[in-house]
């Protein structure tokens, strides 16, 4: 009956998807979720796997990067049917997924069926949930996080064929490529284990052997991402020079899970209501029955599991609030967290304790000696309410968004009393209609989340992705291999999604501007994009680019191949450059310099594209070439993992591409192997004899081939240990 519920809830909250063939608008979901599927789901009907990305940053890996779900399997839905409403539905899954496993999870711990419930309901249609349905890698992970809880906490148990299962669902959700949720998820792991291996006597090692197993084989299985992911950390600027954190919660955030719209902004940009102090997530209100059922969770109960995730919680607040708690600080001088960059990621923890904690407080409402406790709870979540309240008028913080919280205030106060009242009457009633009571809790809960606020994962028409726009032909040009657009960065800094009630407008606008990597969609090469890991030699000439905003660097544009750019920061005037060179060049005379003073050298003013090429001195003793003006060379084919190109020259010269520099690109001259130098800082350059000669970039990503073999041998084992272990109940 859950099940069916549920369904209905998500079905109901999301008819015009469901019905309409309409899909989500918002945010990351235009610009990042639905390009990437749109990337993957062209290069498998091309019949490749996409390791490589040539249409972002000159060049960039696109399977080793954490969150385009390249291997996920469940993707392949997004590539058999019209991406638009088969990408909206894939997320309503994992968000319906999620929930149901909650209340699986929350009924074995609580053997409890109307704390379940409300467990899964509250894990369903929390704002961070409601939110992650723009970032498709996070909802699948998190519509997984239960059940791999559930899966390995059976596995260790019981072992046999369960422990195969849950090797299975661990390794599905590692390939969903959404780190902090998978951390989170193996943080509750590990907490349930240490829990149960205190209790433990002699299986306490058998247990931890079998956790140890799933944790092995789960990695292994996964391994033909986890590895091209690793390396690229291992290369990107998140290692090389730390994340800049920018989004955490200031000291005060905690008032946004009483009050939603506490300090938020009807921020036009975003498409929405946005907290002031971070962006990451539009919501993270998990309703008012989690803090009113808290007392019962943890007072007089002899489990003292609950109170470890309650103190977990305490402590994933603070992380929360970055640089400004002084706990993160702490641990971040021990083991640097710099590389996360949004702290506000923590709050995800409470988000799965609070609906487990939330079931805990249900099974005991009933039970004697708990009233008090009960009302000392309802009173201190009042007194938290009111304090906030008279924190949004008398506290000098940020006011941006005042008269939208004032309007919103009275409202929350009617269902934090709606909410109390049904606590209160569940807690007394006794029979039948105590049932009927409790399930009232959970339909007041699922319907506060609902509409705490409005429009938290609006809906466009899926034609909005799919029309043509005029922009389209005035790039055609800048198709591959032609050359590259590159949006001026005064108008990056000013671009404007437009208002909500204006939503379906902001998609088309987001094309022409190639905003992010709404490039994706129209097959535009850019010279930028969106992702979570790059490369720091890259990102450094990016922002050299036009280091004031305004001025582009015209000699590096040349080189890159930017025939189109705007012009300041006018959004759709695109402008056409006729000096840019080819992607691929000959003849130019190698200058060799310090590695340290060659992007000094680039940006100085003096640095022509046409003539010369600049190589770190450490090529010097590997290209003997010098100019060549007579250079010729003819491109035979230039595809994403294979660059194929004739050079003639009377002399040695040297051959460039446009490319970005990664150490998986390999190179032969007639069929013999030849090393590929880092040319002008973060490209390709390669030396090549006098003479005619064919000149072949092959992509081989090592790791990737590793990884396969590896997940191939797990697969493999599970088969094997599928047949050999006895089946468990």
């Amino acid at each position: 009956m859950f099940a069916a519920l549920l369904a209905l809830a998500v079905i109901g909250a999301n008819h015009r998807v469901i019905f309409f063939g309409e899909t989500f608008g918002l945010r990351d979901f235009s610009v990042f979720g639905y390009p990437l599927a749109l990337q993957l789901q062209e290069s498998l009907k091309a019949g490749e796997l996409p390791l490589w990305n040539l249409l972002s940053e000159c060049g960039h890996p696109f399977l080793a990067q954490w969150n385009t779900m390249t291997l996920y399997p469940p993707m392949l839905l997004t590539v058999l049917f019209p991406l638009g409403p088969a990408l909206a539905i894939f997320c309503l899954g994992h968000q319906y997924l999620g929930g149901l496993g909650m209340y699986f999870l929350a009924r074995r711990w609580t053997r409890n069926g109307p704390g379940a419930a409300l467990a899964g309901v509250l894990f369903t249609f929390d704002g961070i949930m409601q939110t992650s349905l723009m970032w498709p890698n996070n909802i699948a992970a998190l519509g997984l996080l239960p059940w791999v809880i559930l899966a390995v906490q059976t596995g260790w148990r019981t072992g046999g064929q369960v422990l195969l299962g849950a090797v299975l669902l661990s390794g599905l959700q590692l390939l969903t490529g959404a780190p902090e949720m998978i951390v989170f998820t193996w943080m509750f792991v590990l907490l349930a284990l240490g829990h149960e291996c205190k209790r433990a006597g002699a299986e306490r090692k058998q247990m931890l052997l079998r956790c140890g197993v799933v944790i092995g084989m789960a990695a292994l299985l996964a391994a033909v991402q986890l590895l091209p992911f690793f390396d690229l950390l291992a290369n990107s600027e998140r290692l090389a020079s730390g994340g800049r954190v920018t989004s955490y919660v200031k000291w005060y955030g905690w008032a946004n899970f009483f009050l939603p719209f506490f300090e938020c902004l009807g921020w036009e940009r975003y498409g929405g209501i946005i907290h002031a102090s971070q962006i990451w997530t539009h919501s993270y209100y998990l309703g008012y029955a989690p803090w009113l059922l808290l007392g019962l969770a943890l007072f007089r109960n002899r489990n003292d599991f609950p109170r470890n995730l309650a103190a977990c919680v305490i402590f994933a607040l603070i992380f929360a609030m970055g640089p400004t708690g002084r706990l993160y600080s702490w641990v971040d001088a021990i083991m640097p967290l710099e590389w996360m960059r949004y702290p506000v990621k923590f709050l995800t923890f409470a988000k799965i304790a609070m609906p487990l904690l939330a079931a805990w407080g249900v099974r005991r409402l009933s039970m004697p000696g708990n009233r008090k406790v009960l009302w000392i709870s309802i009173a201190m979540v009042g007194v938290l309410m009111g304090l906030a309240v008279w924190m949004q008028y008398n506290v000098r913080l940020p006011r941006e968004g005042a008269e939208l919280a004032h309007w919103n205030m009275p409202i929350r106060l009617q269902w934090f009393g709606a909410t109390a009242i049904a606590v209160v009457l569940a807690r007394h009633v006794r029979g039948k209609g105590r049932r009927l009571v409790l399930f009232g809790i959970v339909g007041i809960s699922a319907a506060d989340l609902l509409v705490h606020q409005p429009k938290l994962s609006p809906t466009v028409a899926a034609g909005s992705y799919q029309t043509e726009l005029k922009h389209a032909q005035e790039l055609a040009t800048a198709r591959h291999p032609d050359g590259r657009a590159m949006p001026s960065m005064q108008a990056v800094e000013s671009q404007v999604y437009g208002p909500l009630h204006e939503l379906p407008r902001i998609i088309p606008d987001m094309r022409t501007w190639l905003a992010h990597n709404a490039n994706l969609i129209d097959r535009v090469p850019l010279v930028g994009g969106f992702y979570s890991l790059h490369l720091p030699q890259f990102r450094r000439l990016y922002y050299e680019m036009s280091p004031d905003y305004t001025n582009l660097n015209e000699d590096l544009a040349d080189f890159m191949g930017i025939t189109h750019t705007t012009e300041g920061s006018a959004r759709f005037n695109w402008v056409v450059r006729t000096n840019a060179q080819p992607l691929i060049t000959v003849g130019r005379k190698p200058v060799f310099l310090d590695e340290v003073n060659v992007v000094d050298e680039l940006t100085a003013g003096g640095f022509d594209p046409a003539a010369e090429v600049f190589f770190g001195d450490s090529a010097a003793s590997a290209i003997k070439a010098d100019a060549a003006p007579d250079a010729k060379v003819t491109v035979v084919r230039h595809d994403p993992h294979h660059v194929e190109f004739i050079v003639n020259s009377p002399n040695p010269t040297v051959a460039t591409v446009a490319q970005i520099h990664y150490h998986w690109w390999q190179a032969e001259v007639d069929g013999e192997p030849v090393e590929i130098h880092r040319a002008n800082h973060a490209f390709q350059g390669l030396a090549v004899p006098a003479g005619e000669h064919r000149v072949v970039l092959r992509y081989v990503d090592q790791g990737f081939r590793l990884g396969a073999l590896l997940s191939l041998l797990a697969m493999l084992g599970i088969l094997v240990g599928w047949w050999r272990l006895p089946r468990r109940q």
